[in-house]
């Protein structure tokens, strides 16, 4: 069980929902990282080159050259901590996981403000994998991790609320 209470099986709660901590692909895991350092990666080339016309339109190379060495120290925080968090450093293997959380309903995963919501009703395709399960819908995916000994329970369940049209894809 997690800080906030997360069994690592499936549990049924007292407000008749389940809960669980899914261990995500380190794979997976990296690529999601590397989206984040890819937006960081975006935003200091945009700003490079906004600094770039401004340099050339008011011939001022000294603010330029400041630009770029702050460009790149943000560029080197962001690696640093996408090192990190992301991949672990050293012998530190990161170990990733999600909480989630599944009612008649909806999934859910994460706690907080950072959690995402998935209706059942709006799922469009159902990608049915060994390690994971994945709804889509037109506007999201959900992917979802589970305990190899609840994938039966969790796909049941979830096949069971989705709408009869709902795709299903096997990988």
């Amino acid at each position: 069980m997690d800080m906030l209470g997360y069994p690592d099986r499936v549990t049924r709660q007292e407000d008749g929902s389940y809960r669980w901590v899914g261990r995500i692909d380190l794979k997976y895991h990296q690529k999601q990282t590397m989206i984040g350092m890819k937006a960081c990666l975006g935003i200091g080339a945009f700003i490079f080159v906004l600094y770039l016309c401004l340099t050339i339109r008011y011939q001022d190379w000294k603010g330029l050259l400041i630009a770029t060495v702050c460009i790149l120290i943000f560029l080197g925080i962001s690696a640093f901590f996408t090192r990190l968090f992301g991949w672990g450093i050293g012998k530190a293997k990161p170990d990733p996981h999600e909480r989630y959380e599944m009612t008649d309903e909806h999934m859910k995963t994460g706690t907080g403000k950072p959690s995402a919501y998935f209706p059942f009703r709006k799922a469009k395709v159902l990608i049915l994998a060994e390690s994971y399960f994945e709804l889509q819908s037109e506007h999201r995916k959900m992917r979802i991790f589970f305990p190899p000994e609840d994938r039966d329970f969790i796909r049941g369940y979830i096949q069971g609320r989705i709408p009869p049209e709902t795709e299903l894809r096997y990988e």
